[in-house]
């Protein structure tokens, strides 16, 4: 029976407490940000700036972790301050303070996941498991639907105000978690110029994530718009909490057979399944009428957070070297929670204040699309061939 503290354990134990703080906060945020009075543009650019400034910051904190090995410190110091600076939310309720506080909110924020998939990746490597990156994640989505679950059943009345404090305290426990993390030796110390031309020197790279920056966009609104949309259709809070647990739960069975799948089927394959049904998802929500009907399309969900956040790790680790590991993942999560977050929720806010939730639905449609043909073209570039025909790592 393998230990319990296990360096394996520990990585497992840290993806469920940090994405439960995800699950309980992220998608009831935009309600929250409703029940404190904002208006629908206001809540627009309160969630619109918060990726915007994961866009600018998180490239910064990745090459700072590759260039001097700070991993540990960035996670452990980025997790306390983010639980600090998310506690003062009980002590205002005007739109600017809030407006501040969540910009530095998503600047604390940023170093823990990407650098933790790095450090995920270098302890495989090294067990000569590399592709079984997805046993470890899948806790993640374990701890993320255990907690909407729970918040949807909890926060759906006069406790939606006591939110902060219950992701605030899961923070505090993912930072004592990170001090937990190996961090192994470098083999050398990378330099900021060669971090620079990392994307220059790799455009199959660019455009990959230019198209997950797509994809992530309508992805990231449906996170913070589901309750909303689901109070629209008159859904029971429990059901709101069970539709929101449920696209996670999925995750989890999904992520445990990622390593046979893409074996099977390949990287590219399992890469472009979930990006291109996608854009189903967000189709069927112009039409549904009744809440029962939204819990198979979590299925769809499901399938595309698997290819980007599971199968898209080991893909972007293929095309940067071993000392940029971090920044690689840095760069993938500016993508996916910076640069498609801050446009998509930008966009949306307007579109929910002119059209309602059909108005954000027709958006996250026609950015899913624009995101699967830039990926599927990024994955022809010859570069991108290559890093697709790696055999994987023995072992697993």
């Amino acid at each position: 029976m393998e230990n319990i503290f296990s360096i394996r354990r520990r990585f497992q134990f840290f993806f469920f407490i940090k994405f439960a703080a995800i699950g309980v906060f992220a998608p009831y945020m935009a309600l929250y940000f409703t029940r404190k009075g904002m208006s629908g543009i206001e809540m627009g650019m309160i969630l619109g700036m918060m990726p915007l400034v994961k866009m600018f910051v998180q490239p910064v904190f990745s090459l700072i972790g590759d260039i001097y090995h700070a991993q540990r410190a960035l996670m452990f110091y980025g997790c306390l301050a983010t639980a600090l600076t998310v506690s003062a939310l009980y002590l205002v309720d005007q739109f600017l303070p809030i407006l501040m506080l969540m910009a530095a909110f998503s600047a604390m924020d940023t170093p823990a996941e990407p650098i933790v998939n790095a450090l995920s990746l270098d302890y495989l490597e090294k067990e000569k498991r590399k592709n079984d990156f997805a046993s470890l994640r899948l806790w993640g989505s374990a701890g993320f639907a255990v907690a909407a679950f729970i918040g949807g059943w909890l926060f759906s009345g006069s406790l939606l105000v006591h939110l902060p404090l219950v992701y605030a305290l899961l923070l505090v426990v993912s930072a004592f978690l990170c001090l937990t993390m190996p961090v192994g030796a470098a083999e050398r110390t990378p330099t900021w110029l060669e971090g620079i031309k990392i994307l220059p020197d790799r455009p199959s790279l660019s455009l990959f994530l230019l198209g997950i920056v797509f994809v992530s966009a309508p992805l990231n609104v449906g996170v913070q718009y589901m309750s909303v949309y689901l109070e629209d259709l008159n859904a029971l809070s429990w059901l709101v909490g069970f539709i929101v647990a449920i696209q996670a739960v999925l995750e989890v069975p999904m992520m445990a057979k990622t390593p046979q799948i893409t074996r099977r089927i390949g990287l590219k394959a399992a890469l472009l399944t979930g990006v291109l049904l996608l854009p189903l998802r967000w189709l069927s929500y112009l039409f549904i009428r009744d809440a029962w009907l939204v819990i198979p399309t979590q299925l769809l969900h499901a399938t595309a957070i698997v290819s980007v956040q599971v199968v898209a790790v080991e893909f972007v680790d293929r095309l940067v070297p071993h000392e940029w590991r971090s920044t690689g993942q840095g760069l993938l999560a500016t993508a996916f929670r910076g640069m498609g977050p801050s446009l998509g929720l930008f966009v949306s806010g307007f579109a929910y204040q002119e059209a309602g939730m059909r108005g954000v639905w027709f958006f996250c449609l026609v950015f899913s699309l624009i995101g699967a043909v830039a990926v599927d073209a990024a994955l022809r570039i010859p570069a991108a061939r290559r890093a697709l025909l790696k055999e994987a790592s023995p072992g697993i």
